[in-house]
């Protein structure tokens, strides 16, 4: 197996790969980014890799509320 590429931790990829673009401050935003993010957003907002159906949102809600309150729940008491 020398050289070659083999999957580690495949049970661990997402099923949607995502895009995040983090900008600090809205008011002062060059143009460039302006631009970027624009031709971003014009090229992946209907593209279904990169969209969540409304199942899929409400499903990756459920999970995030249910992590949320496993979190809570293990917590020490004060």
């Amino acid at each position: 197996m020398q050289g070659d590429w083999f999957r580690c931790f495949s049970q661990h990829v997402a099923d949607k790969s995502g895009v995040f673009v983090y900008y600090g401050n809205r008011t002062s935003l060059p143009a460039r980014v302006r631009a970027f993010i624009d031709v971003a957003i014009e090229l992946l907002a209907d593209n279904p890799a990169y969209v969540l159906s409304a199942d899929e949102l409400a499903a990756a809600q459920a999970a995030w509320r249910s992590s949320v309150n496993d979190r809570h729940a293990q917590a020490p008491k004060p």
